[in-house]
């Protein structure tokens, strides 16, 4: 299975390959996907449907993409960056939010670094790419995890700074392990990003016949 989310993330798509964002009403998290909502481009539809946002994919420097690059997967990478990145800003100062910030400064950097070479790899040197898919789902795993981690923190920060102490122990807890995260966790993404982009030699060195 993580074989085929990595795959499917590189295959070539079709020219249109804008990503199309929305939030869910019901859960307010974000939805993407590769096709429009149902709804879209329907006045009739679009009355009390959730807002379409259109996110076009262009290769880095800024130019359109070409058809063969894997523009949704790249483009849904890059917004999610985007949206990680925006949560810096909101991160308490502090001992414990300094620390987890800088961890996921770090986390994405790394996650942006490996992704770009993977894509940029792919065409040309399709086994080097796909020798970094298990350290670059490890990668994107754990960079995800402290998303999550830091979101749970800066919620039981409210709570707290709120004055709700009926769980003040359990939200103290949620800061304490986001920041144990950070620390143990979050701060092995360089040395992932480093076995994607540098480590494809040792990968491809043995043939079949000297495993």
């Amino acid at each position: 299975m993580k074989g085929l989310v990595l795959l499917a993330a590189l295959l070539p798509l079709p020219a249109h390959a804008d990503l199309y964002r929305w939030i869910d009403p019901q859960t307010g998290s974000a939805k993407f996907s590769s096709t429009p909502p149902p709804w879209y481009g329907d006045p009739e539809k679009e009355r009390g449907a959730p807002a379409v946002e259109v996110v076009p994919y262009r290769a880095r420097g800024g130019a359109a993409a070409p058809e063969t690059k894997p523009a949704v997967g790249v483009a849904a990478l890059e917004v999610r960056w985007s949206e990680l990145l925006r949560y810096f800003a909101s991160l308490p100062p502090g001992t414990d939010f300094s620390a987890i910030r800088a961890a996921l400064s770090e986390g994405v950097r790394a996650l942006d670094e490996a992704t770009g070479w993977i894509v940029a790899t792919y065409s040309s040197d399709v086994k080097a790419a796909s020798a970094g898919a298990v350290p670059f789902l490890e990668l994107f795993g754990i960079v995800a995890g402290g998303w999550q981690m830091a979101r749970a923190a800066l919620a039981a920060q409210a709570k707290l700074s709120a004055g709700d102490d009926s769980n003040g122990s359990f939200y103290k807890a949620k800061i304490s392990t986001a920041r144990f995260y950070a620390d143990h966790v979050l701060s092995q993404a360089p040395g992932l990003r480093h076995a994607v982009v540098g480590g494809a030699a040792g990968v491809l060195a043995l043939d079949e016949g000297q495993f």
